[in-house]
């Protein structure tokens, strides 16, 4: 025969059961949390790791400009340019070129203050400024010239 039980005692075991059972939803939790943080680890990994390192924008198919020169660096002149001989002249030019002076422009030239190098010139940085480099031609007929020129027209 089965014991009889006192009225506290369904009640414990109710009590008892109850907590058996949120511990095992708590477990289930977190191993619900526990394998979203390894599948999401996984897919980022995947994704980073994958050809590209997750970067998906189209590369460039020529090699990008460089960013900056130092004093000595070697480059070519990419497109005929006009080089300015001091840095009054740079001034004047800029300016002319600015506001669209063709006069302004044209005299300094004829003055010989502007000349222009032909694209595929080398020149040597011999001076460096934010939009401009001071360069020496090396080669062409302007070798041995110096001036300013637009750092844009000028690649490594």
């Amino acid at each position: 025969m089965a014991p009889e039980l006192t009225p506290e005692e369904p009640q414990n075991v109710d009590a008892e059961e109850k907590g058996r059972a949120k511990a095992r939803e708590q477990k289930i939790r977190e191993r619900k949390v526990i394998a979203f943080f390894w599948v999401f680890g996984i897919a980022f990994l995947i994704i980073w790791i994958a050809p590209g390192g997750g970067d998906s924008r189209p590369k460039p198919s020529v090699e990008p400009r460089p960013e900056y020169f130092v004093k000595g660096d070697v480059g070519l002149t990419v497109q005929g340019s006009s080089l300015a001989i001091d840095d009054p002249t740079w001034d004047a030019m800029m300016e002319s070129m600015t506001t669209n002076d063709e006069a302004g422009y044209q005299a300094l030239v004829e003055s010989g203050r502007v000349f222009m190098v032909e694209k595929g010139r080398t020149v040597e940085v011999l001076d460096v400024a934010f939009t401009s480099l001071r360069v020496q031609v090396l080669d062409g007929p302007h070798t041995g010239k110096t001036g300013w020129i637009i750092n844009d027209n000028v690649n490594k």
